[in-house]
């Protein structure tokens, strides 16, 4: 049985994220158990502290891990936030030092990785990573500190810290060009299956995605400007000579882009839903004037 394993939120890279997630904040809460708890046995807190340096550093560095693999580009920016927000997160917690450079140090450290990771979104949803910054920051610098002072048992630190890092997750299962390139043939061949009008044009698309053409067009904000669309025609362009096959039907695709696809950018579509439910409207003229393939 074919199956697609690239969806509109990728959901291995979701889960493995959520993992990474699970490891950090049930190191945080074992690290901050290990602190407070002064009732406990003093064995038992010596094994939450143990546990919960070991689970929060483990589950950092798989969220360095997991990130590496998708934006290598900006592995500079992200891995120096997180050394910034492990070092301030672990010297609050183990040390007896002035907590508030080190509550700077998190918050500058947040709001870089928050920054870092969404820069590969598009549309409104950008404004994810930030957010899950925001939700760390009041957090751990806000609501915890506050909660200590005054007994608060069940506040709304932990909450807060647990949606950042759920936000966190939806970043990081955002499709990429690489994951795009890793995906394409299985989910060419599951859309073909699904739609038998464009089974001929698998092998021609398949080559498409692994020639390399659109990466730099697919990093971009979709606009309605003749750069934008111009950067798409020489796309096509490149396709066209890369791979042999997708020149019957380059001409096709270019008039696609020219004719159609400025009439899409118009009505801004910034999520996956907007884009397909455009798509279907605009089809039919579309299909008319450049004479493609009955697909919806």
């Amino acid at each position: 049985m074919v199956e697609c394993p690239l969806r509109i939120i990728n959901r291995t890279r979701l889960l493995q994220m959520l993992l990474a997630s699970i490891l950090v904040v049930t190191g945080s809460a074992l690290s901050s158990t290990a602190k407070e708890a002064k009732q406990l046995p003093e064995g038992l807190r010596y094994i939450f502290g143990i546990l919960g340096f070991v689970f929060f550093l483990g589950g950092w560095g798989l969220v360095a891990y997991r990130f590496y693999q998708t934006i290598p580009e900006k592995a500079i920016y992200f891995m120096s936030a997180i050394v910034m927000i492990a070092v301030s997160s672990l010297t609050i917690r183990f040390s007896s030092l002035n907590p508030w450079p080190f509550y700077i140090l998190y918050s500058i450290g947040w709001g870089v990785f928050g920054w870092v990771i969404s820069q590969n979104i598009q549309g409104s949803d950008r404004w994810l990573g930030p957010s899950a910054s925001l939700l760390a920051v009041a957090s751990m610098v806000g609501m915890m500190p506050w909660q200590r002072a005054n007994c608060v048992v069940d506040g709304m630190g932990l909450p807060l810290y647990t949606s950042a890092w759920a936000l966190v997750s939806i970043v990081h299962a955002y499709p990429t060009v690489d994951g795009i390139k890793q995906s394409g043939p299985d989910c060419l061949e599951f859309i073909g299956k699904k739609v038998p009008e464009i089974e001929p044009y698998i092998n021609e698309l398949d080559c498409v995605i692994k020639s390399g053409c659109f990466d730099k067009v697919s990093k971009l904000e979709p606009e309605e400007t003749t750069e934008y669309i111009s950067k798409v025609v020489e796309a096509i362009a490149c396709a066209g000579e890369k791979c042999t096959t997708f020149k019957t039907i380059s001409k096709e695709v270019e008039c696609v882009v020219k004719n159609c696809l400025p009439n899409i950018l118009k009505q801004k579509p910034d999520t996956a839903m907007k884009w397909m439910t455009i798509l279907m409207q605009e089809y039919p003229k579309c299909k008319k004037t450049c004479n493609i393939p009955n697909i919806f």
